[in-house]
């Protein structure tokens, strides 16, 4: 499958253009309303 589903800790660094340890934190706040409502999140990965 070509078509990525999901954005790793290191796409989100690049796109935003910030080191690799931010954009952890970026990640877990974007994973936690989804876990909040139910939803299973992966760490270190949100969706796309």
């Amino acid at each position: 499958m070509t078509d990525k589903n999901f954005m790793r800790v290191e796409d989100v660094a690049g796109e935003l253009d910030v080191s690799k340890s931010y954009a952890y934190k970026v990640v877990q706040r974007l994973n936690k309303e989804p876990e909040d409502m139910g939803y299973i999140t992966i760490s270190g990965r949100i969706n796309r």
